[in-house]
């Protein structure tokens, strides 16, 4: 809205008009509009250039956008300081000048900001401005990456890491400048599923699992960075966390022993024995605690959170139990296709395993879980079209290994090597598709074959 407002001052009102109507005087002759997508380009390149280079705080900018309704609705009576309005008609063909332009240059190289999020004013599940809609799908078409956040009440925003704001009023924030929402986070990572699948299938990757690596990394990076500014705040190298603009900190405290507490506020505590969470596995007491934590925050009742940390269902493929047959336990880990989630689901095991590894190895090192087989696994089940890595890694570690060219041969042989009380876990460390069509084909086969033992 300022750009074009300078714009405007600069070139005259209706400068779209002639947007290539030569205004530089010097050897390059940009035109109107060159001037503008050289001003794009020294605003976009400079925030995503990288974070060494500001010092350590990365810029994080989202982009919003506006049809005329949801813009007149939230600007209709916005003054500049010359007593002027905002021009809507100039206004528009920046803003969809931008998105072309930036698509575009999208195609050149790796750009992660500005995330755009479209307004879109509606009726009735439709949208009002029928040419701002069409322009909107144009752009998907195009294979533009976007959010799109439709309301029909212009009484809310929409940003990238916020799903809906609440609007007191359209005065100046320091997060926002002229939109009024202030907004806070100590640490956005944005994943763009639009990039992620288009990588996936370009690679001939399952995009699913895929974008289990992906988070996988996230939650990584966010655990890290997590840690560091624990680190430097007990230092009293954060002052501002703790000046109350950002919000009140929560000391979450957690011990992982029997009866350890589960998280604790400073206001309010909650012990719960590790063995009645409904979720196994250290990482899922982490988040079990996280969970705990936030619905504290929210003065959620401590019975009400108790019941809900016993009874949650995990979902499919990842850890599920699916029968208990002859005393052993089968667990279907399907979803595990990398070696770091097999290590949480080894992590969590307190019986002999066991333990059906393979598939289609992506550069995996095993060193990771090399303890845990050790400690906890009497046997392995090698299922894959090439079994050679795993014989290399595994077969001077446990008392017994052997290959399987299908699922219903790997839970046969699984069924003759545990005795009562051990456990089969399905933790392959790899991609499906060697053998399967993905890991939930491969995760539905296990169960089936379970079952098919009850008979």
């Amino acid at each position: 809205m300022y750009l074009n407002y300078f714009i405007g001052k600069e070139y005259g009102k209706d400068y779209y008009k002639e947007s290539d109507k030569v205004v530089d005087l010097s050897l390059k002759q940009r035109t109107i509009d060159k001037v503008i997508t050289d001003c794009f380009e020294q605003i976009v390149y400079s925030i995503n250039q990288p974070t060494g280079a500001r010092n350590y705080q990365a810029v994080f900018w989202n982009i919003a956008y506006y049809d005329k309704p949801y813009f007149e609705s939230l600007f209709g009576n916005f003054y500049f300081p010359d007593g002027t309005q905002p021009d809507w008609e100039g206004l528009s063909w920046l803003q969809k000048r931008f998105m072309k332009w930036f698509n575009k240059e999208r195609t050149k190289t790796v750009l992660t900001f500005p995330v755009e999020t479209m307004a879109l004013l509606s009726h009735d599940g439709d949208v009002i401005d029928k040419e701002w809609g069409d322009f909107t799908a144009e752009m998907y078409s195009e294979g533009h990456s976007f959010f799109t956040y439709m309301s029909d009440n212009a009484d809310s925003l929409s940003s990238c890491c916020r799903l809906r704001n609440e609007i007191q009023d359209n005065g100046f924030s320091y997060t926002l400048g002229a939109g009024g929402v202030s907004t806070g986070s100590k640490s956005v990572l944005t994943v763009n599923l639009n990039r992620c699948i288009q990588y996936a299938i370009n690679n001939k990757i399952d995009y699913k699992e895929y974008l289990s690596q992906v988070i996988d990394l996230c939650h990584k990076v966010q655990l890290a960075y997590n840690e560091n500014l624990k680190e430097l705040q007990s230092h009293g190298m954060l002052p501002l966390f703790d000046a109350g603009y950002i919000g009140k900190l929560v000391a979450a405290d957690i011990k992982s022993d029997k009866t350890g507490r589960l998280f604790h506020t400073g206001d309010s505590e909650m012990e719960i024995p590790r063995d009645e969470l409904a979720l196994k596995g250290l990482h899922n007491l982490y988040n079990s605690m996280a969970a705990g934590l936030s619905a504290s925050i929210l003065n959620i009742k401590k019975d009400v959170i108790r019941r809900a940390l016993e009874d949650f269902e995990a979902v499919e493929h990842r850890l599920e139990y699916v029968a208990t047959i002859d005393g052993v336990r089968y667990v279907n880990d399907s979803k595990a296709t990398n070696v770091n989630s097999c290590w949480y689901a080894l992590e969590s095991m307190t019986t002999p395993v066991v333990l059906i590894l393979g598939g289609k190895d992506k550069g995996n090192d095993y060193t990771e879980i090399e303890a845990f087989v050790k400690q906890k696994v009497k046997a392995i089940v090698c299922m894959g079209v090439d079994n050679a890595k795993l014989h290399a890694f595994f077969d001077s570690k446990v008392p017994a290994i052997a290959d399987a060219r299908s699922m219903a041969e790997a839970v046969e042989k699984c069924r003759n090597f545990a005795t009562d009380g051990d456990t089969v876990l399905l933790s392959p460390c790899c991609a499906s598709f060697d053998l399967f069509k993905s890991y939930e084909d491969r995760g539905e086969q296990f169960k089936a074959c379970v079952n098919a033992l009850k008979k």
